[in-house]
């Protein structure tokens, strides 16, 4: 493969591929200082999905003699048709084309293209939060919801709707106790987690995958745990980013939701983005019209619509969302009816091969 995939003679930008030393420590340097980064850009990134999953990545830099002008971290991908993809980047929300200009944003995405067809791929989709003039189609189920951090709790509280705190003081009257960053933190977030993704039907991380996001971004990770008495009944995992700490995943266990276990870690979360200083509350992203978006749209938060714009070679059909359709409901309600040490032990391998995710 080509280190150098393409160039733009104008102004000398040279787009390649990132591998060395010395490359992470100038895409770092650019994730840090560009507005347009995401936490999903840094480099470390690369090592989760590599370490996790065995899947290789690619990460174009566009650069002219002096610095780095844009950047596009891609993650080879093959699903269980045996159709392969490039993601910027899967499982997470949003990692696509950072630059400082519309050329350079171009000449990334034909280094992208120029690679689809040098790793025998038949699908890029980039994962942006922006709206960009690519020229391709680009699925807009997604968003993410986002709320101030105020100074203190008192004011984070008064910034809920009256509905809102009402349910929060509900959920303290049932002895709910929230713990962060617990020496069995992960071990209680990873057994909530699989009962809650069995529940919705859907094949579940392996614990490797958040060990890998805590060994990448050791200061940045956090894991709050919601107990009734000894028991772990709710959970989430979160990661700081400049000023903003987002919930990456959470969960809760069924038959504790009435206790309103969601309200009560959700609040708690709050109180400790106040107490870090944060500035702003990222709840994650979530499908439009879902339970989960209209959860999120409680808190009186702020909805940010992303873009997943989608390119395909040689006039090959993307892979289209079957989640709508009528086998994947009877999937799902399977997989809901199958024991949870079952769907720990599938899950993981599964998911490998599950894309659009």
């Amino acid at each position: 493969m080509n280190s150098a995939i393409s160039t733009l003679p104008k102004s000398a930008v040279q787009v390649h591929l990132a591998t060395s030393g010395a490359d992470a420590e100038r895409w770092g340097e650019f994730v840090s200082t560009h507005p347009g980064c995401s936490g999903y850009h840094r480099w470390n990134w690369k090592r989760v999905f590599e370490n996790t999953f065995g899947w290789n990545t690619f990460y174009l830099v566009a650069e002219d003699a002096s610095r780095i002008r844009g950047i596009l971290p891609l993650v080879r991908q093959e699903d269980y048709l045996f159709r392969k993809s490039l993601c910027s980047l899967p499982h997470v929300r949003e990692a696509g084309i950072v630059a400082d200009d519309s050329e350079i944003e171009k000449l990334l995405l034909e280094g992208a293209k120029q690679l689809a067809h040098q790793t025998d791929v038949d699908h890029i989709e980039l994962r942006q939060r922006a709206d960009h003039d690519f020229n391709m189609p680009a699925r807009t189920d997604k968003v993410v919801f986002v709320l101030p951090v105020q100074q203190d709790q008192e004011r984070m509280w008064n910034s809920l709707d009256g509905k809102t705190r009402n349910i929060v003081r509900k959920s303290m009257t049932y002895g709910l106790t929230a713990e962060f960053n617990g020496s069995d933190s992960l071990d209680g977030f990873y057994r909530v987690f699989c009962h809650n993704m069995r529940d919705l039907g859907a094949p579940v991380y392996s614990k490797v995958f958040f060990h890998e996001i805590i060994l990448a971004f050791p200061e940045n990770t956090h894991i709050c745990t919601v107990r009734q008495g000894g028991n772990v009944v709710a959970a989430a995992f979160l990661i700081g980013f400049r000023d903003s700490i987002e919930v990456l995943w959470s969960c809760s266990l069924h038959k504790y939701l009435p206790f309103k276990p969601n309200m009560f870690l959700y609040w708690n979360l709050l109180c400790f983005a106040v107490e870090r200083e944060f500035r702003l509350f990222d709840f994650g992203r979530c499908s439009v019209g879902t339970g989960t978006y209209r959860f999120k749209a409680q808190w009186t938060s702020q909805q940010i619509p992303l873009r997943w714009f989608s390119w395909s070679r040689n006039g090959i059909k993307a892979p289209e969302n079957s989640r709508g359709s009528a086998k994947f409901r009877a999937a799902v309600w399977m997989w809901q009816r199958l024991p949870v040490p079952f769907t720990t032990s599938v899950g993981p391998t599964l998911i490998k091969y599950i894309t659009g995710v």
